[in-house]
């Protein structure tokens, strides 16, 4: 073991450690969630032959890349004018951008 640090504290790196992995999960969970039905709609497929298993992969490729691209991109900007409105304390307004955001 090279003992190039001798002063470092590595309870405190466990804590940010586990801090980090306090606020991570969440989104880690949430991203396995929207990529799992992608890859299960290609492991079917994928039994049926290769061209068909061809298809559904370009397929999945373009709707990721024009269907779901568009919703973060709207769904980031909706989120940016939540907090300034729930700053603001205009629930009326927060309400209809929350509509308009969805629809």
């Amino acid at each position: 073991m090279w003992h190039l640090c001798n002063d470092v504290d590595v309870g405190m790196y466990r804590e940010e450690l586990t801090e980090l992995v306090k606020l991570a999960w969440p989104m880690s969970l949430q991203y396995l969630m929207n990529i799992l039905p992608r890859l299960v709609s290609q492991g079917f497929c994928g039994h049926i032959g290769k061209e068909e298993g061809d298809g559904v992969a370009l397929s999945i490729n373009i709707v990721s890349a024009l269907g779901y691209a568009v919703l973060l991109g709207l769904s980031s900007g909706a989120d940016t004018l939540f907090s300034q409105i729930q700053g603001s304390g205009n629930k009326e307004e927060l309400g209809v951008v929350l509509q308009k955001g969805t629809a």
